[in-house]
Parts: structure tokens; sequence; C-alpha cells
């Protein structure tokens, strides 16, 4: 076989046939044989790059450079679980062999980024042909301060009685205190859960200049003043934020 039919792999099958001297007393000899094309097959993964497992939720395209057109489309979990329970790959059958095309990434799961664009050159075999696409997850901290009026300067004067010093109160960090950082809600990324709602993650202590929380997961969390500096009245107040997929 010469060329396969598009989106087949062309056979390596050799049929050998011979004649007989009384064929050639024939006008027309007819030889029949079927060429049996295995059709292209490309499994699609999409992959946490910190474990190597398949992740769901991911939109993905697969398209021809050539003329913009859409081979294919999909959200990565949506071809359901192997018996092991892992997620499956996406099995697309039918492109070309010889011709590349494109896999884009247009949403990403929760708490991921968006993947750079994938390139891939259909090769001329029935086998499975595996691509993969890997996905970052996303990472924030918190930048925290705590700030109260203290007593650094003085001005000079005079009274009735004599020389005077007025103390001079001004905002300034406060070194000294401490928060501890909690989820808000349960934090999941993939497959796993980082962290369930209202678990402890981290106890900063004030310094006199911001200080940094480890890196955080996409997700909601407060975090709530668990030592005042000496002097000062303590917070209880829960405060809020975010790390966002951005």
């Amino acid at each position: 076989e010469v060329q396969a039919p598009k989106g087949y792999a062309s056979s390596d099958e050799e049929f050998v046939f011979s004649t007989h001297i009384d064929d050639m007393k024939q006008e027309k000899l007819t030889v029949s044989h079927t060429f049996k094309n295995e059709i292209t097959k490309v499994s699609i993964s999409k992959k946490d790059i910190t474990n190597d497992e398949e992740i769901a939720g991911a939109f993905l395209v697969v398209y021809n450079k050539e003329d913009n057109t859409i081979l294919d489309t999909w959200t990565s979990g949506d071809d359901g679980l192997n018996e092991d329970g892992t997620i499956k790959t996406h099995l697309i059958k039918g492109l070309e062999v010889g011709k590349t095309y494109y896999l884009e990434e247009i949403i990403a799961p929760h708490g991921y980024a968006i993947a750079n664009e994938i390139a891939f050159t259909v090769l001329n075999t029935g086998e499975i042909q595996k691509v993969e696409m890997m996905d970052e997850i996303v990472m924030g901290q918190l930048k925290w301060k705590k700030t109260g009026e203290i007593f650094n300067e003085s001005i000079a004067g005079t009274s009735e009685f004599g020389e005077t010093l007025s103390p001079i109160w001004n905002e300034a960090n406060l070194t000294g205190a401490e928060i501890t950082i909690y989820a808000a809600e349960d934090i999941r990324v993939g497959n796993h859960t980082y962290y369930k709602a209202d678990e402890a993650i981290e106890t900063l202590v004030s310094a006199e200049e911001d200080v940094l929380s480890k890196e955080l997961f996409v997700g909601r969390y407060y975090y709530v003043e668990t030592k005042v500096a000496e002097g000062y009245v303590v917070d209880t107040t829960k405060h809020y934020f975010e790390i966002k997929n951005s």
C-alpha cells in the first residue's frame, strides 16, 4: 500500500501473488486482495505538573492551524474513570497522518494556570499516540504587617513650671504580634484536599518590615490575632482574604 485513506495508518502488509503460464492466454487477469487499515488514535492527557496525575475541569480544543478548523473540543474528566478510579484520557480518532495539529487550553481547572499551546504531528501508525499537557498550580502569599501608634519622639517646650517634653505618637509597624492563618473553606486543587475548613495553616510574627506567609493554594482564608504586642489590646476579628486564580 502506497497511500492510506485520510485518517488511517498505511498497512505494511505485502501481498504476494503468482501467475501460471496458462493465465497468459487471458486478455485480462484479475487479482483481488483486501488491505486492512487501522484508524489513527491520539490520546490527550491533561496533567498536574507537580504529581503527574490526570486532572478534570480543563476545557480543551484541538484544531488545524492551516484553516483554523476545530477537530474536537472537550472537558477533561468527561470521559469517565478507569477501573482504578483515575481519570481517563481523551481519545481522538481519524486525524490525518503527517499533519500537525494544535492542542489549546481555553479554561484551566480551578487552582491551575492556563498552559501554553502544544503542537503535535500524527505519525503513520495504528498504535495509540500520546500527547500530554501539563498545568502548573497557582500559588499566592499573604503580606502582613501589624501597625499601631508608638511613642517615638517628643517636642521640647516651656511652661510656667519650666522646660517640658511633649510626647509624639506616630503610626508604625509593631513587633512581636502574632496571627494564625486558617482555611475558610476546604482548599482543594486537582485531586487533593490540602486543607480542611478552619484548619490552622501557619503562624506569622510581626516585625519591623512586612512579613510574608508561605505559598498558599487558590481559595479563601482568614487570619486571627493570637498574640498581641506588649501594651496593646488583642484584635479578635476574623480577617478574610482570598488567593485568586489569576
